[in-house]
């Protein structure tokens, strides 16, 4: 028993909201440690319960410790800081991860417990990855993760650890990328994880994985497992995702009829949920598949229209990729002055972007056009974009930039060099395939 107090009589308030929410009996919620008449009293605020008591009960009704020790201001807050994640993640969905982000910033969360404070970062890094910021979002969610491993908590473990996998992926380090989400995948065959959303988002991104690592038919297996096993999911941002690269794998594998087919499908996906970003990059796609089929003039048409697209999005990253390609278009066709002039300026609008992505993409570009007018220069160019790749272990890109290379030494006579750079272009793609280093 103890004194008749108003925390007392808040606390015993608090539970019994909470058991009622739950839809629990007093009995329900005692059993198997405290009897109903236990349980009675504490909602009454006649006993004082001990933390380890508190604790068990606490987790049964699904709240922490602090929910009903926490005054009426820091529920507020608290109701606040929930609110304020719930709709930063609306706005990751709806394409608006910047907005997303600066809402999670403005969150006061440095004296809130370890486990609000991890879920947090965990949509901020989410929100980073979303926006593009692969370095802040694999920091961020490498903080989030560690944070999990030292609460035991195996469950956000796994969610984290899918999240950094495809931060890591977008940072171009796949075989780091790979055993993360090997890890998350492993939780959900194990019961540690019973999402099958959460499930088929770890195929979708293994396969993105394997894409990158040129091993198209690999990953387009994966894409089309996940399409299985999520068929009765019904999240649009995920289907939009999914139709996407089923659509650019089918067209590594010389389906294109089915790429544009699951492209438009994606496009029209992205549209309907707002996320102009997204769309814009299915749009680009598009644009590459149908030059594929050989429609140069539809493959500009709907080219231009990406770019007013990622213009009006506000994605820089994407406009520098999809002028990259434009200049890479105009030198097919022989016009490679015209094709320089386009990718001379990207070379500092990719650098302020921030992207590794964009900054690889016209920086390979610029040299791989200038190879035909001056290979010696566009040489040294591939030879700088090799040791940075090397650096960061990304086969896939590295073997196109050793066989660009092996060409441009070749055009300056430089044949035994240029052949040294071909085998090693050939044994890196293979390596890049089977996922070694």
């Amino acid at each position: 028993p103890a004194p008749v107090s108003e925390s007392l009589g808040k606390l015993g308030a608090r539970i019994r909201q909470a058991r009622i929410e739950a839809g629990l009996s007093q009995a329900q919620l005692g059993q198997p440690h405290f009897t109903r008449a236990y349980v009675s009293a504490l909602e009454l605020g006649k006993i004082r319960p001990a933390m380890k008591s508190l604790e068990f009960l606490a987790s049964k009704l699904g709240k922490p410790t602090a929910y009903f020790l926490e005054d009426g201001e820091e529920a507020r807050k608290r109701k606040e800081r929930e609110l304020a994640v719930v709709r930063a993640s609306q706005l990751i969905a709806e394409g608006s991860a910047s907005a997303a982000i600066d809402a999670l910033r403005a969150i006061q969360s440095d004296d809130i417990p370890l486990a609000e404070r991890l879920a947090i970062k965990k949509v901020l890094g989410r929100a980073f990855l979303e926006a593009g910021e692969m370095g802040k979002a694999v920091a961020t969610l490498t903080e989030t993760l560690r944070g999990y491993e030292s609460l035991k908590d195996q469950e956000n473990v796994a969610r984290t650890q899918g999240l950094l996998g495809g931060a890591l992926a977008g940072l171009m380090d796949y075989t780091e990328a790979e055993a993360h989400l090997e890890s998350a995948l492993r939780a959900t065959v194990e019961g540690v994880v019973r999402d099958p959303l959460f499930r088929v988002h770890v195929l979708h991104n293994l396969g993105v994985v394997l894409y990158e690592r040129a091993a198209y038919q690999a990953a387009l297996e994966h894409f089309e497992r996940a399409a299985t096993e999520g068929a009765d999911v019904g999240d649009p941002k995920w289907l939009a995702s999914l139709y996407a690269a089923i659509g650019m794998s089918r067209r590594e594998v010389g389906d294109y009829e089915g790429a544009v087919s699951s492209l438009y499908k994606s496009e029209a996906l992205f549209e309907s949920i707002h996320n102009r970003s997204r769309a814009a990059e299915i749009k680009f796609q598009a644009a590459r598949t149908v030059r594929a089929l050989g429609n140069h003039a539809k493959a500009n048409e709907v080219l231009l229209d990406a770019l007013d697209a990622a213009a009006k999005a506000g994605n820089e990253a994407l406009a520098v990729r999809i002028e990259a390609f434009r200049g890479l278009c105009r030198a097919e066709e022989g016009y490679q002055a015209e094709a320089l002039a386009i990718l001379e300026p990207l070379l500092h609008r990719a650098k302020a972007t921030c992207n590794d992505r964009a900054r690889f993409v016209a920086d390979f570009t610029y040299a791989k056009v200038l190879a035909a007018m001056d290979p010696a220069r566009a040489a040294d160019l591939l030879k700088e974009i090799a040791k940075d790749l090397e650096a960061k272990g990304a086969l896939p890109d590295l073997a196109q930039v050793y066989d660009e290379l092996g060409k441009a030494l070749s055009r300056q006579g430089l044949s035994e060099e240029g052949v040294v750079y071909a085998q090693r272009a050939y044994t890196t793609s293979l390596s890049a395939k089977k996922g070694g280093s």
